[in-house]
């Protein structure tokens, strides 16, 4: 795992140092999804200054793109269809080891935003995590 994001974090530290070189802020690009998951690297993609997308669910992300593109289309139509790369090992994506998003940001919401418990969530149709654990345990508490 450790090589695996090395080079994330050589690209995390590298733009901090522009960042502060050049006097601008770096923006964080971990999204509510990957956070939630604990699926950002602390010297990759949860490097800057500002995490303006860390409470918006992977799937809105997308939707914002797709909005931004019908004003300018600036954001390659590819990024929408194809599987969300990992890119810390060859051919790995997000799917190896998450559900696909739309299943994934409804667990979030209904865990993180409507507080329910691992056995609500599984009267909702989803499976319980094949560790029996039940994080409601340790639920930050949201202000």
């Amino acid at each position: 795992m450790t090589e695996e994001t090395f080079r994330r974090s050589i690209r995390g530290t590298l733009l901090m140092a522009l960042s502060n070189k050049f006097g601008m802020l770096l923006l964080t690009t971990g999204n509510k999804s990957e956070m939630s998951m604990g699926y950002c690297t602390l010297y990759g993609d949860m490097n800057g200054g500002l995490a303006v997308i860390s409470d918006v669910l992977k799937t809105t992300v997308y939707n914002i793109g797709r909005l931004i593109n019908e004003r300018r289309d600036i954001i390659p139509e590819a990024s929408f269809h194809q599987a969300a790369l990992r890119g810390t090992a060859p051919n790995q994506t997000d799917q190896d080891s998450l559900p696909p998003y739309e299943i994934l940001d409804a667990i979030v919401e209904a865990y993180v935003e409507d507080s329910k418990d691992v056995k609500a969530i599984t009267t909702l149709g989803y499976r319980a995590s094949p560790r029996g654990k039940d994080p409601a345990r340790d639920r930050p508490q949201r202000i």
